[in-house]
């Protein structure tokens, strides 16, 4: 039996015989990896040997009839349990999983034990399945890596017949006068160069193909895409087969999962797959959503290899302004997409992206209608702040200002209570009016900018905000247009919202504070501490 296991499975015979019992399992098998490395994966062996095990038969196999004490043992034991019987006359042993014994119609127990399952190397594939354990991390890589290549190679064996018959089916339609060349190019020949420009050109709505010849098409793309390794040239001859078999949903998500890998490069070359309809508009087929997330990802690449994007963005424009709550999801990405790129440098672009997937959020669903992903939820603060990063003009402030209308009140508030961002945004007016020559500077404007949040605030309860955008004023009457007392006015003489708020109250203190040490006024600059610390909260 041992040498079964050991020699001929290369797995590990463990004896677990316990002496006084018949019921007892008698050994762990534990399963090896091909270098013969232990993996952790084990199960238990019930071992019976001898003629008598062999007397009741089937056609199918050998009857064993385990009692109660025994069937009760292997149902609780840890590990699952095989019973295996061996001939000691011949040295074959043939196994059965005891999850199969069952009532016999005689009373007791019977568990068939089938002649097709004998222990050797035929059984140690099944026998892999009936171990457990999660195995070492070496095991479960190995695996992993093993199931995945079972898999590729059984969809490339499906594949074989059908693209086998792929140039067949070309000449045959060739043979009967149908000019194939012309409308549906033979696209596996093709050089990238060629293919991105056929691609550019080419409507794909027109011409349509039949059945037979579209599951041609459809495997062809399969079989390049599917394989270990696959390069741009493979992934956009992909796209353009799926396009051709009208398989819209398919190539879109081929070419936007190509486009991400492509993103994800430290540098490509020309052409590359982010080349491919960058110069047309993508079928109208394609689902809009999906249109406006391979958009979004192809701008994304492109800016980050150097590349125009100017008539791509033009089209996510055109996209995006006829995009309904089941394109919610690809809105709210090509939001945040234009936020990470745009958000300092062009926020008015980055917020009317914001506004629109606000707008569509309360009834916004996945790709396909599915749920809507929650963790893209989690980007709008992350979006707020980036849009607010960038605001340098009063018509930026204000769209930035309607934006927060819109979006989900979590985040909004999620923004309006964190003392940083606020604070960072009031003070980025006035520091950028700072960093002008004296004579250039306009505090009446820096002024304007904060009353609009001030007035924004009162009316949406953030008395944080308000504290934040008085406390820019406040820097300003005290340390650059030298008007003490305007400025601990303002400091003081703020609405009941603010005084009801202790955060709010801090940051007002702390600044009054601030202004009476700049002028030297220290008896009051240590009042004015002494209440602000009295108020302090501990987020601040």
């Amino acid at each position: 039996m041992d040498a079964i296991v050991n020699l001929d499975m290369r797995w590990i015979y463990r004896p677990q015989d316990k002496p006084g019992t018949d019921y007892g399992v008698d050994a762990h098998f534990e399963v090896t990896d091909e270098d013969g490395v232990e993996t952790g994966r084990q199960l238990a062996a019930q071992v019976k040997g001898g003629p008598s095990y062999f007397r009741e038969t089937t056609d199918d196999g050998f009857i064993n009839r385990p009692s109660d004490r025994h069937v009760r043992y292997w149902r609780s034991y840890a590990l699952p349990v095989i019973l295996v019987l061996v001939d000691t006359d011949t040295r074959v042993a043939y196994w059965a999983s005891t999850d199969h014994v069952q009532r016999s119609s005689k009373g007791g127990w019977k568990l068939i034990v089938p002649r097709s399952q004998t222990l050797g190397p035929q059984a140690i594939g099944v026998l892999s399945e009936v171990a457990v354990g999660g195995g070492t991390a070496r095991t479960q890589a190995r695996m992993e890596d093993r199931r995945a290549t079972a898999e590729l190679r059984r969809r490339v064996d499906e594949l074989e017949v059908v693209v086998a018959n792929y140039i067949t089916q070309l000449a045959t339609l060739q043979s009967a006068g149908v000019a194939v060349e012309k409308v549906h190019p033979d696209v596996l020949r093709l050089s990238f160069v060629d293919l991105i420009t056929w691609g550019n050109q080419i409507e794909f709505e027109t011409g349509a193909l039949d059945v037979q010849t579209r599951s041609a098409y459809v495997a062809a793309a399969e079989r390049l895409f599917f394989r270990e390794s696959i390069e741009e040239h493979d992934a956009a001859k992909a796209i353009a087969l799926l396009l051709l078999a009208e398989e819209w949903p398919k190539a879109g998500s081929v070419f936007l999962y190509a486009i991400e890998l492509a993103r994800m490069l430290a540098k490509i070359d020309k052409p590359s797959i982010v080349d491919l309809f960058a110069e047309t508009e993508l079928p109208r087929q394609i689902p809009l959503d999906l249109r406006i997330v391979v958009r979004t990802m192809q701008i994304a690449a492109r800016r980050k290899h150097g590349r125009d994007v100017d008539a791509l963005l033009a089209e996510l424009d055109a996209l995006t302004s006829v995009a309904t709550p089941l394109e919610g999801f690809a809105v709210t990405a090509a939001a945040f997409w234009e936020s990470r790129a745009t958000g300092r440098s062009a926020p008015a672009r980055a917020i009317r992206y914001l506004r629109a997937a606000a707008r569509l959020r309360p009834d916004a669903t996945g790709v396909g209608g599915g749920p809507f992903p929650s963790e893209l939820d989690r980007t709008w603060p992350l979006m707020i702040d980036l849009n607010a990063s960038g605001l340098s003009s009063r018509a930026d402030l204000d769209a930035w200002l309607a934006a927060l209308d819109e979006v989900p009140a979590a985040a909004r508030d999620a923004f309006l209570r964190d003392e940083l961002d606020v604070v960072t945004l009031a003070n980025r007016f006035w520091l950028a009016e700072s960093q002008k020559a004296p004579g250039e500077r306009s505090w009446r404007h820096v002024h304007n900018f904060l009353e609009a949040i001030e007035q924004w605030s009162l009316g949406h309860g953030a008395g944080l905000f308000f504290a934040a955008a008085r406390r820019g004023r406040v820097v300003v009457k005290g340390e650059y247009e030298h008007e003490l007392a305007q400025s601990i006015r303002l400091a003081t003489e703020v609405p009941a919202l603010v005084r009801e708020d202790r955060h709010a109250m801090f940051l007002l203190n702390e600044i009054a504070a601030s202004q009476f040490l700049y002028t030297e006024h220290y008896l009051e600059a240590v009042i004015a501490f002494r209440g602000a610390l009295a108020v302090r909260p501990s987020e601040s």
